[in-house]
Order: C-alpha cells, then structure tokens, then sequence
C-alpha cells in the first residue's frame, strides 16, 4: 500500500502500518514513525498523530460499542427494583380495618348518647356532646347510624377499658382460629395406627383444644367388619372420656362411611350431652339396624 497523497511523498520502500499495537509496544510505535524521518517537522507531527490516533482511539471507541452507558444501567435497575417492590406491595396489602366515626367526625348535628345502664338519652347536640368528657381519657363513638327518622347514637368509651377489651378480643380471635383440632381415623385402621391417633387426640384434648374426629373410608382399602367399626368407635369415646372431655353436638354421618365426632373439654349441662355408654348404646343399635338391612338386601 502506497500513500499518493500530496502531503505524504512516496517512501523508497512499501509502506505498512502494524495491524494492532498494545499500549506497550514502544519498538513497534518508533518503527512506524521512523518512516517520516525525512520530512519536515510539520509533516513528521501530523503523521505521528495520525499514527497513534489509529492505534490508541481507533480501538477504543469501536471496543466501546456494546458497553452499555452507566446511567442506562442505573435507569435499568431503578425500574427493576420498583417492579419487585411493588409486586411485594401488592401480596402484602390488606384492606383497611372500617372503624366507626369518631367525636367530630360524627357530623350529625344532633346525637343521642346511650349511658351505662343501656338507656337512651335525650337528643343532644353534638358539639355539646363532646364537652361533657375529658378528650384525654375518653372518646365518643357511633354505634348506629342516623337514621330518617332519628339521629345517630353514639357512647361515650374509656381509652384504657377499650384498649383492654381490644386486646382481649384480639386474643380470643386467635385462639379460636388455631384451637379446633383435627384428628383422621380409618375404620380398618391397624391397632399401631390407632394407638397413635388416639394419643394425639387426648393431648389434644388436654391442652383445651376443640377437635373434630372424623371415622372414613380409605380409597383401594378393604371393607371394614362390623366388629372394626364397633372397635374403633368405642375407642374414641373412651379417649374422650379418659381426658375428661364431652361431645358438644351430636355424631354427624353414617357408621362404616363416614362419621364425625366433635368434642372438647367443657363443663357438660345435665340431660344436654349423653354419656359414653348412651353413645356407645346407639351405635351399637345403628351397627345392628345396618347388618339387618344388609342382610335383608341379600336376600
């Protein structure tokens, strides 16, 4: 390759640029600028400019081509982290609890205000309402709606007393919520099953939980005999007798399908609840009428 331009006079010998020189080639670079010795200082200059602007920002820029700009990253995982935040948000989000009306925010212009005997008393406006108590230690709420006939009826509440009932409300919610138990027994269950189940169901008992027993039918299971249903059934009610619990409601279901029991330690009202030898009684009587109708069917 020869330069023809006017600037650059042909050298003796061919002209060839390195194709790729490192930051550290110092011989390389001298090499390719001892071409233009013979030129003036001017031309020297240009060339040797021209020189390392090819070997130095040449290969930078285009090395630069599929770097991304650092601000577009950034932008990149702004957007990212607002998307995971929001989705967070959004699984994370609860309806707001609706709380009845308070002092001003009754609006009604005239209030009735039940007392603590649980009468009503005259209508009363409401500005006058709530100067009749210390806004420190009390506050007054709306416990029904106005309505086109009467206005709205408030009470007057105790800060501490309602945060205390609050508190105990909130406790017994909870309780309730994890206190009924469940316990699963298959009518042809074998006796090392069995022994387990029923020690689950009188620790259940005994920490005061509620629990529900249901007696089933396992699917690709044998038929139970009618001596393992009668087994199993006596079982549980000794269980619910030996930790000195009662059923709250009656059995609910068939003998031999599915049956369910709910018991829990409570005090039992005379003549309300039956006892273990009443209950046992009359499954032993459906047991009977069932083998009957069997039967009967059969022939």
């Amino acid at each position: 390759m020869r330069l023809t331009s006017p600037y650059f006079p042909s050298p003796p010998g061919p002209l060839s640029y390195p194709p790729a020189l490192s930051l550290g080639d110092h011989s390389t670079l001298a090499g390719s600028c001892h071409h233009f010795d013979n030129m003036n200082h001017t031309r020297s200059f240009a060339s040797c400019a021209q020189v390392l602007r090819q070997v130095f920002i040449a290969p930078t820029r285009t090395s630069r081509v599929g770097i991304l700009p650092l601000k577009s990253l950034r932008n990149d995982v702004q957007f990212r982290s607002f998307q995971q935040s929001h989705r967070l948000q959004l699984k994370e989000y609860r309806p707001p609890i609706v709380q009845a009306p308070r002092n001003e925010a009754i609006g009604a212009p005239f209030i009735h205000i039940v007392n603590e005997e649980g009468s009503l008393g005259p209508k009363i406006p409401l500005l006058d309402a709530l100067d009749t108590f210390d806004r420190n230690e009390s506050f007054l709420v709306q416990v029904r709606a106005a309505t086109e006939d009467m206005p709205p009826i408030c009470k007057i509440h105790n800060k501490k007393e309602h945060q205390k009932a609050q508190k105990l409300f909130e406790k017994a919610a909870r309780a309730n919520k994890s206190s009924t138990k469940q316990v699963e027994l298959n009518w042809a269950i074998d006796a090392h099953d069995l022994s387990h189940r029923l020690k689950q169901l009188q620790k259940f008992l005994e920490k005061d939980h509620k629990v529900e027993i249901v007696l089933t039918t396992k699917r690709r299971k044998r038929n139970p005999t009618v001596p393992e249903i009668k087994h199993v059934v006596q079982s549980v009610l000794d269980t619910i007798q030996a930790a000195g619990a009662r059923q709250t409601k009656e059995p609910e279901g068939e003998l031999g399908k599915q049956l369910k029991f709910v018991a829990k330690r409570t005090k039992q009202v005379p003549g309300q609840q039956k006892t273990g030898e009443q209950a046992k009684s009359d499954i032993d009587a459906k047991a009977e009428e069932n083998t009957e109708a069997k039967q009967e069917g059969e022939n």
